[in-house]
């Protein structure tokens, strides 16, 4: 087992907690998925950093580079795109409170 086994499992959990919480329309669980989408994000770009400091990216051709960021571009569109989701669905239309501004005109 690897030592980073706990990590996984507790971010597994906040996962979890996150989506109760945006089911149940609690307005905290929406900072939860940001925090956990900033987190993913981030982590796949140190790896990417990794990997290219390692000299194991980028591949041998460039239709394998390709296809090697294909899985991790998919996974950062579905991250992004669930806390856009999110941000749409908590989102709050803003009152103007200009005097001038709901007359027609």
């Amino acid at each position: 087992m690897q030592h980073h086994t706990w990590f996984w499992c507790f971010a597994g959990f906040v996962s979890l907690v996150a989506a109760v919480g945006i089911l149940l329309r609690w307005n905290w669980a929406k900072f939860l998925v940001y925090f956990l989408s900033s987190g993913i994000v981030i982590i796949w770009l140190y790896g990417l950093v990794l990997s290219l400091r390692a000299g194991t990216f980028p591949y041998e051709t460039l239709e394998l580079t390709v296809l090697g960021l294909v899985p991790g571009f998919v996974l950062l569109a579905a991250t992004i795109w669930s806390a856009d989701i999110v941000r749409r669905s908590f989102h709050v239309p803003r009152t103007s409170n200009f005097i001038g501004a709901n007359r027609g005109g």
